[in-house]
C-alpha cells in the first residue's frame, strides 16, 4: 500500500551514546499531515526476518532514505512530506525488490496525479 508517515526515526544511530558525549542528536522527526504510520530509516538493507521483526516493534515501515530527506528539509526550513510505497517485505525475498520498482513507480505517480 501507499503510506504518508507521521513519524520517521533513525534506527541506525546510537543516540543515547552520542548525547552522553555531549552531541545533540535528533533521531525522531514528525509530520502533522501523516497517516499515523512510523517509518524507520537506516543505512542497512533489511533482508533478515529477525532484524525486520525487531524494527517492527518500533515502526510500521523501513527504508534507507526517509530520515535523511526529512532531516535535510528541517535543517533548511523546507516543508517535507514522505510518501512511501512498500516494495518488499524486508525478509529473505527482499532481494527481489527491483522487480517491484515499476509497480511502485506507477502507484506513486497515480498518487501525485490525484493530489496535484
Amino acid at each position: 500500500g501507499l503510506y504518508l508517515p507521521s513519524t520517521v526515526i533513525n534506527h541506525d544511530i546510537s543516540s543515547e551514546v552520542l548525547r552522553s558525549l555531549g552531541h545533540p542528536v535528533a533521531d525522531t522527526l514528525t509530520f502533522e499531515d501523516g497517516d499515523g504510520t512510523i517509518l524507520a530509516t537506516g543505512d542497512s538493507f533489511v533482508s533478515d526476518a529477525e532484524v525486520r521483526d525487531a524494527l517492527a516493534a518500533r515502526a510500521d515501515l523501513v527504508d534507507m532514505e526517509g530520515f535523511a530527506i526529512a532531516s535535510a528539509s528541517a535543517h533548511m526550513g523546507a516543508s517535507c512530506r514522505l510518501v512511501k510505497h512498500v516494495s518488499d517485505h524486508a525478509d529473505e525475498t527482499a532481494m527481489d525488490w527491483p522487480k517491484q520498482i515499476d509497480n511502485s513507480a506507477r502507484v506513486l505517480a497515480e498518487w501525485l496525479v490525484n493530489m496535484y
